[in-house]
């Protein structure tokens, strides 16, 4: 298990509080980034699974609770079954449907909202995950690692490893039936910053993926065709979500600002 925290009181209510309870074995790789040593999700998730030995590594947020004290038996027991693994996770997008329209693959427990999403009784097909969650076979991690060039944020980065495993590698991406609870918000490094990865994400990929579902909105690129519109539209949805929220209303209004002045310069 590798882990990048910048709240110790976080890691310590959530991600450690639930694996106490675990039966399995497991090795923890905990990466303190409270002083900014690392500057991107793929950046730190590569540091760490070079220091992992297990057959699979579960790269996770500090604020996730993994839900059942048999939660990762139950893991490697559906790990080991599903054909041409890629990567695993507890929320996901399926290809070509839309939010809301079932898109969304998952059932987790979210601190902010209760339940949300239903429960699976095997593990779904789908075509990107939620990083709050992402497991990848050693085997697989040995020869496809975290893009650190493209992703210099901490969003979209899981997703693009998705799509690079079905694209370089033929593997594919998968829901696992087992409950998770997230406790604070993923979207704490902006939205200038998710937007702009999100396009990056879409210059990617858009000549083998038409469409890409995230569990952040989708990406059509035949509507698209990269253009301001999209993405201003889906950069105020977001903003319009992110209102729910009202403390971190002056620095996402800024973070947002500042993207919209960067997408048009």
């Amino acid at each position: 298990m590798i882990c990048v925290y910048h709240d110790e009181t976080i890691l310590r209510e959530n991600l450690l509080k639930g694996l106490r309870e675990q039966t399995k074995e497991f090795e923890l790789i905990l990466l303190d980034n409270r002083k900014g040593t690392f500057k991107s999700g793929s950046e730190a998730l590569n540091y760490g699974g070079n220091k992992a030995k297990g057959k699979y590594l579960i790269f996770l947020h500090s604020d996730v609770v993994l839900r059942g004290k048999h939660w990762l038996d139950s893991a490697t027991a559906f790990l080991q079954k599903v054909p041409k693994l890629g990567c695993a996770g507890s929320v996901g997008a399926r290809e070509g449907v839309q939010y809301p329209h079932s898109g969304i693959v998952g059932f987790i427990k979210d601190g902010r909202s209760g339940l949300r999403g239903e429960p699976l009784g095997k593990p779904e097909l789908v075509q990107t995950l939620d990083e709050c969650l992402l497991i990848v076979p050693r085997r697989l991690f040995s020869k496809l690692k975290f893009d650190e060039e493209t992703f210099k944020s901490w969003h979209c980065y899981g997703a693009d490893y998705c799509l690079n495993a079905k694209r370089i590698h033929g593997l594919d991406t998968y829901v696992l039936p087992l409950l998770i609870e997230h406790n604070t918000s993923g979207f704490a490094t902006g939205l200038g910053n998710l937007a702009k990865d999100r396009e990056k994400l879409f210059h990617k990929h858009k000549d083998r993926f038409k469409q890409i579902a995230l569990t952040t909105g989708f990406i059509d690129a035949s509507k698209s065709s990269s253009g301001l519109m999209h993405y201003l539209f889906e950069s105020l949805v977001l903003a319009f979500i992110f209102l729910k929220q009202p403390k971190l209303l002056p620095y996402r209004a800024k973070s947002f600002l500042r993207y919209m002045i960067w997408r048009v310069t």
